[in-house]
């Protein structure tokens, strides 16, 4: 209705304000209008000086909440959109009263990615600060109503003004972001696992050592979803073997290749095995050398298998 708005509308916006304000002295921050909302707040790239020019290096994107609640992802699709989210993505609560700010990580993501489900509800609870006390990134296998535990940096818009501290947390940030990004590799080649520090305390990177999860029983599907990424990165490394003449390692990433990849053809394996295939005498096909060499490794296995049994 004209002259009227809806009071927390105009309350999420304050919020969003004052982080954008924030996020804005690391980097570029843009506000996402409302009519284009779809569960982000802030497209933010961090930058670093380098003289006198700021120099784009990490994109990010945050939700801005004013209260802290849980956040809720109700339906397999909603899931799915905050896994699969291409950009690191970071939680950040604002307290407008003391004009402070926490913000979390939203690793859990990685972990459900991990553990190869796709559950029809996931919940984040952010929690507050414990002082001197070690916060976790990861929950316990199966649960999908999360804590975010403590969150990774807190501070208020005073902060700001010790230009060394404000360095320092940035740098800070710029680590979770590196880690963030690190796991979304993982993503976008099907590799269900994720590794991420063991613990940390708010302000503070006291990582003690990694955190690494996979998935122990995949679908096969999501196998072959990921065997389907190795075909380009093991054809290139084999060719690489080969301008070498490194034949030895040329014959071993091929039988992985020919045993994994069997219905895969073609790509710069092929310059691979006609070398193989030159090297071994075996040229009536383009595989025969390599099947050759996968006949000798099967025979060998069982012969063992016989002796030992």
């Amino acid at each position: 209705m004209p002259g009227e708005k809806p009071f927390g509308f105009h309350e999420g916006s304050r919020s969003e304000y004052l982080a954008q304000y924030v996020f804005a002295s690391w980097g570029t921050a843009v506000v996402i209008p409302q009519q284009e909302d779809h569960g982000l707040d802030l497209h933010c790239t961090l930058m670093e000086r380098v003289g006198g020019r700021l120099l784009a290096k990490w994109p990010y994107t945050v939700q801005v909440k004013s209260e802290m609640k849980p956040v809720v992802f109700e339906g397999k699709e909603a899931v799915r959109w905050f896994i699969e989210h291409p950009l690191p993505l970071f939680l950040c609560v604002v307290n407008k009263a003391t004009a402070r700010l926490s913000i979390y990580h939203t690793f859990h993501r990685f972990q459900v990615w991990s553990e190869g489900l796709w559950p029809d509800r996931l919940t984040m609870i952010p929690q507050p600060v414990l002082p001197d006390q070690d916060a976790h990134c990861l929950s316990w296998p199966g649960c999908l109503d999360v804590s975010l535990d403590q969150p990774i940096l807190e501070f208020s818009v005073i902060d700001m003004l010790d230009e060394g501290n404000w360095q320092r947390m940035r740098e800070l940030f710029e680590r979770w972001v590196a880690v963030e990004t690190d796991n979304l590799t993982r993503v976008r080649s099907k590799y269900l696992g994720c590794r991420v520090p063991d613990r940390y305390k708010t302000n503070e990177w006291t990582m003690q050592g990694w955190s690494w999860i996979a998935a122990g029983t995949p679908t096969e599907q999501q196998l072959k979803e990921t065997i389907l990424q190795l075909r380009d990165p093991l054809g290139w490394v084999c060719d690489q073997l080969r301008r070498k003449e490194d034949f030895e390692g040329v014959a071993k990433v091929a039988l992985l290749a020919r045993h994994i990849l069997r219905d895969e053809h073609g790509g710069v394996l092929n310059f691979a095995h006609v070398q193989l295939n030159r090297q071994l005498g075996k040229e009536t096909y383009l595989y025969a050398g390599v099947d050759h060499l996968e006949e000798l490794v099967r025979n060998a296995l069982n012969r063992n298998i016989s002796r030992s049994s």
